[in-house]
C-alpha cells in the first residue's frame, strides 16, 4: 500500500512541475521583451519593451519612454514622455490614438503570444510578442 502511494505521490510531483512549465513566460513577465503592434493597426514599426520598471518604443512617428508597474492583469503606464517628431497626418493620427491608450491603459491580458492592453475607455492595442531586448 504505502509503495502504491508512493509512486502516485511522485508521478503527481512529476506532473505538476511538467504543467507548471508549459505556457508562455510573458504571462510572468514583460520584463526583457518587446512586443510589435498587430491591433487596430497592422505595423511592423510600432513596437513597445519593457525592462524592469522602464517602458520603451516607437508609435509611429515618435519615440515614447517612461515608467510603469505590472500586477497581475493590472498595468499603470507613465506618465509617457517622447520625442516631439512631426510627420503625415494620419501616422500622427494613429501615434495620439496609441500614446493615448498607452498613458490610459488600466489593463493587460496574456494571449498566447500577444499581450493586449486596455485603456480606462475600453480602447485596446494588441502587440505580438517580436523579441528579447539586446543587452548590450
Amino acid at each position: 500500500m504505502n509503495k502504491k502511494f508512493l509512486i502516485f505521490f511522485t508521478m503527481m510531483i512529476f506532473f505538476v512541475t511538467g504543467c507548471s512549465s508549459l505556457g508562455i513566460k510573458e504571462k510572468d513577465s514583460v520584463v526583457g521583451n518587446t512586443y510589435t503592434l498587430v491591433s487596430p493597426y497592422m505595423d511592423s514599426q510600432i513596437h513597445i519593451s519593457f525592462e524592469k520598471d522602464r517602458v520603451f518604443g516607437f508609435s509611429g512617428v515618435n519615440n515614447f519612454f517612461g515608467n510603469y508597474s505590472l500586477k497581475k492583469d493590472v498595468i499603470k503606464l507613465g506618465p509617457l514622455g517622447s520625442t516631439l517628431m512631426a510627420g503625415p497626418m494620419d501616422q500622427m493620427e494613429k501615434e495620439t490614438y496609441i500614446l493615448s491608450v498607452l498613458n490610459n491603459a488600466k489593463k493587460i491580458i496574456f494571449e498566447k503570444n500577444n499581450i493586449i492592453i486596455t485603456s480606462e475607455d475600453n480602447k485596446t492595442l494588441t502587440f505580438k510578442f517580436n523579441k528579447k531586448i539586446d543587452k548590450k
